[in-house]
């Protein structure tokens, strides 16, 4: 009798486990439902196609139409007045553009931890976008609740006073990579390894012209290099490999109170100067890094760290060319 009891027990215990997940997929098919009343795909189209394509490797919704201001408000404005937002819808060729776009110079840079941690169940992608609360919107929004949002602009968008909307472009694009990354250590998606910041001198003042350094403090052997920045391990801030056209006239700047606006921007104090290097490793292919920074071990030391937990996470920044 007791072996029966026993058995209808283990029974009832199984059914109600797979009823349990039952609702709970129900649940999830509900809440997901919840998210939005987007058809997906929204189309046939090259695009339809194409984004498509894009969901089953990165698991988003790319969504181009039918956006609605109730979108708007439970997304990205965060339940404030929409009404006078405004944006256009992207057709044809522009929107393939588009989203061939997100996918080469975004999402192709993330990790799987990344975009399960990060990704939003929609982008939404539009052109025009201007929204008046906010007096400087830079092509893009990570900010979305269950969205990000991003604004290609044309020249056909009205001037409005106190305004500035910048079209999205190459550099934008490096900075929502670089957005992405942040957000995955502020939620320890990825970590620095601490071996990065080993045999790296963070005690002796960097010459800012711009602070309040105290450039008698540095000893005169380390003013007088010419390598200053280069052989404590430290590296140029990523936009300056663009602003000079011939690369033979790089002069690394000593600290002899001269110091370029180069190094005053890519030196970072407070062991957060791995930025500098990411952004490099994100614009510049590693040929270009190894020639660069040859001869100078702690640099290249460094890059190595960064290529090793890129690589191990599925993220290849070998080639860099994001702003290509």
């Amino acid at each position: 009798m007791l072996k029966h009891i026993l058995k209808l027990a283990v029974i009832l215990l199984c059914v109600s486990s797979l009823v349990a997940c039952s609702d709970e997929d129900k649940l999830e098919s509900r809440f997901e439902f919840q998210l939005g009343s987007f058809e997906f795909p929204q189309g046939d189209d090259e695009w339809d196609h194409k984004i498509v394509e894009i969901f089953e490797t990165y698991n988003v919704r790319i969504i181009y139409k039918d956006i609605t201001s109730d979108d708007l408000v439970r997304s990205w404005t965060g339940g404030g007045d929409v009404s006078s937002i405004t944006y256009d819808q992207l057709e044809g060729n522009e929107l393939l553009g588009m989203v061939n776009e997100i996918e080469k110079r975004v999402l192709s840079y993330t990790s799987a931890g990344m975009r399960n941690n990060l990704l939003p169940p929609y982008i939404y992608l539009v052109t025009n976008y201007i929204n008046p609360s906010l007096p400087m919107f830079m092509g893009y929004s990570l900010d979305g609740m269950d969205n990000w949002l991003f604004s290609h602009t044309f020249d056909a968008i009205p001037s409005m006073p106190g305004i500035l909307v910048v079209s999205l472009g190459p550099n934008q694009y490096s900075q929502v990579v670089w957005d992405i990354y942040k957000k995955s250590l502020a939620k320890e998606v990825f970590f620095i390894p601490e071996k990065f910041y080993e045999d790296i001198d963070y005690q002796t003042p960097f010459c800012n012209t711009g602070s309040n350094v105290d450039l008698n403090k540095i000893p005169e052997d380390i003013k007088a290099d010419p390598n200053f920045y280069l052989n404590r391990g430290f590296v140029e801030h990523s936009m300056a490999l663009n602003w000079e056209s011939d690369e033979t006239k790089w002069v690394h700047p000593g600290c002899n109170g001269q110091v370029t606006q180069d190094y005053q921007m890519g030196v970072v104090q407070g062991n957060n100067d791995y930025r500098a290097f990411v952004k490099i490793m994100l614009i510049k292919p590693e040929s270009f890094i190894r020639e660069r920074y040859k001869g100078y071990e702690k640099v290249l030391r460094r890059f190595d760290i960064l290529y090793k937990l890129f690589d191990d996470m599925g993220v290849n920044l070998h080639n860099g060319g994001i702003l290509e």
